[in-house]
This record gives C-alpha cells, structure tokens and sequence, in this order.
C-alpha cells in the first residue's frame, strides 16, 4: 500500500512548476467501451473464475505530470499489465492536460483532456485508442498526498473496425487515483 500511495495526481493546491507521481484505476478490471473490452489496465491484482477458467492479472498504471501554471497540468499515465491465460503482456500511455477549475476547503473540481492508447494483445489486435474528456475531482490529505476521482468519458473511442463517440455514463468510466507531489 505504501508503494501505492507514493504514486498518483496533486490538487489545485500545487504550484507552477511542481511535480507529481500516481496512480489510477486502482483495483479496476477493465475498461468497458461501447466499442467493446478494452485492454485491461489498473494498479492491483485481479483474478476471474469464468466458466472454471482461472485467470490472474497483474498491473501498474502510474503516471508523472507537472503544473505549468497554478491550475493547469500535463501528464502522462502508462499502463502495464500481465495476464496468466495466454500470458499475455499489456501496454498502454495516456498523455494528458488538466485543468483544475475551483477549490472548496479540500475538494478541487478539474477537468482532463486525454488520447490513451492500449494494447493486449501481441499482434496489436486488440489496439485500443480513445481522445476525450473526463471530469474529475481531487481531495487534498495533506499538502503532499491527495485522492482522486473521474467518473464519465466524452470523446471518441475506436478498437478495430469497431468505433464509437458520445457521452459515456457507466461504472467502467469510474477511476480512483493516489498521488504525491514534489
């Protein structure tokens, strides 16, 4: 937990020129799209019992970033993951912008504007791409550490030949993130 909680995303409190390291999507599965499953991606352990097939997945999404002003913030998340049926390895990178809107006590509303992309599978076929928006929001522990949240995806997503684009409402656009900041 401690290696956790010494990754992950700051609030608005943070200044110009201040770094930070996390994690999100922790404990997550995968992410579901209106195209189909993606890749999975989380920081944890998942294990699946689905008609007597076990499977295990292992994975770390950190991520860097750094405030260029105040309220605004690049990043880039990258995921990792291993999965023990068909061993099979999984990658992704997310770069980002984040721009925090409003502070009340320790709560800071923001907004982010991301491109992932994702693969599982080693002939690229299950590629994964999506450009979109995901509120957020962030509470501050302490000056350093803070818990964060984004719930819902706006944007365009495509897997294959399969695509989709609109507002996305659902428990897979739920993520959790921990950070530090520096």
């Amino acid at each position: 937990m401690m290696a956790v909680i010494a990754l992950s995303v700051i609030s608005v409190n943070a200044q110009k020129g201040t770094l930070y390291l996390g994690t999100n999507n922790i404990g997550g599965e995968s992410i579901e799209s209106n195209v189909s499953t993606t890749p999975a991606f989380f920081t944890g352990f998942w294990a699946t019992d689905d008609a007597g097939m076990k499977t295990s997945t292992i994975g770390i999404n950190p991520e860097v970033g750094y405030f260029l002003q105040d309220n605004l913030a690049v990043g880039l998340g990258i995921g990792l993951s291993y999965e023990t049926e068909g061993e099979v390895f999984g990658y992704g990178f997310a770069p980002y912008v984040r721009y925090y809107f409003k502070t009340i006590n320790n709560f800071s509303l923001y907004g982010q504007c991301q491109y992932s992309y994702a693969s599982n599978d080693q002939d690229g076929h299950r590629a994964y791409w999506d450009l979109g928006v995901k509120p957020g929001i962030a509470y501050n522990l302490t000056d350093r550490f803070a818990l964060t949240a984004t719930y819902g995806f706006l944007g365009y997503q495509e897997q294959g030949a399969s695509n989709a684009m609109g507002l996305k409402l659902d428990w897979s656009t739920l993520n959790f993130g921990l950070s530090v900041s520096f």
